[in-house]
């Protein structure tokens, strides 16, 4: 959607792999709750079931929506709703927005098997510049003192490692011209730039199209099954962020 929709703002999440994107789209925001969009998924809302407001100093969960555990493969198309047309259908639940999302259906014809592969590497982009000269005074963390006999080797950038992200997914589709069946399998499994930082999530979906009484009935069964493991996710906050403790490290 990056790029393709006037006035929305597309943001990964800072709390490593396994987080989810935070699209805002223009327009009034609260600055106490959450401004994300609201995802229906194939006419279903999808309500986040934990907080999306800024974390806080003592905070420790790690930023996540349920919208970040569907398999992207699954996903035949996506549409954007703002202001009337979104409060008409959904209430104040649209307040900013409603993305439309909708999932693959089985085709008529012979069984096709499909396979997928993605991958990808992460390292930080930037890094802030840091002083290895000046120590600490007895008793503080601080590297305010002074100058020190021999210049620190200290580089936060060691403690970094290079993230790598894996998906596979697995699709069937079939069907006649009365029923048709799309089922799909995905993995995806991911080490973040932090030590001990790992994502691991398994998708299963079947979904199921059929037509009865000379095409008067229709009837659509869909199910999804996730597995997910995450494992030392990012928090906000300034005590259980492993960045803070890394940054103001002192040099001497």
């Amino acid at each position: 959607m990056s790029g393709k929709v006037a006035g929305v703002n597309i943001n990964a999440s800072s709390s490593g792999v396994g987080g989810v994107s935070k699209v805002v789209m223009r327009g009034t925001k609260s600055i106490m709750q959450s401004s994300n969009a609201l995802y229906v998924i194939d006419g279903v809302p999808i309500f986040s079931g934990r907080g999306t407001a800024g974390g806080k100093e003592f905070d420790s969960q790690g930023s996540s929506e349920p919208i970040a555990d569907i398999n992207p493969e699954d996903i035949e198309s996506m549409s954007v709703l703002t202001g009337a047309a979104a409060a008409a259908l959904y209430g104040s639940d649209a307040s900013n927005g409603v993305i439309l999302i909708t999932t693959k259906k089985g085709t008529v014809g012979k069984v096709q098997i499909s396979y997928s592969n993605s991958t990808s590497f992460s390292s930080p982009m930037m890094m802030p510049k840091f002083q290895n000269i000046y120590g600490n005074r007895e008793g503080e963390l601080g590297s305010w003192g002074s100058l020190m006999d021999t210049p620190s080797n200290f580089d936060p950038s060691d403690f970094f490692n290079t993230g790598m992200t894996e998906m596979n997914g697995f699709t069937l589709t079939t069907g006649t011209e009365q029923n048709q069946t799309y089922a799909s399998v995905s993995t995806t499994n991911s080490t973040g730039i932090l030590p001990n930082n790992a994502y691991n999530r398994y998708n299963f979906s079947i979904r199921n199209t059929a037509k009865f009484c000379d095409n008067k009935l229709s009837l659509d069964l869909g199910a999804q099954y996730i597995i997910q493991n995450n494992k030392n996710m990012v928090g906000s906050g300034q005590y259980f962020n492993p960045l803070v403790s890394l940054y103001l490290f002192p040099r001497g």
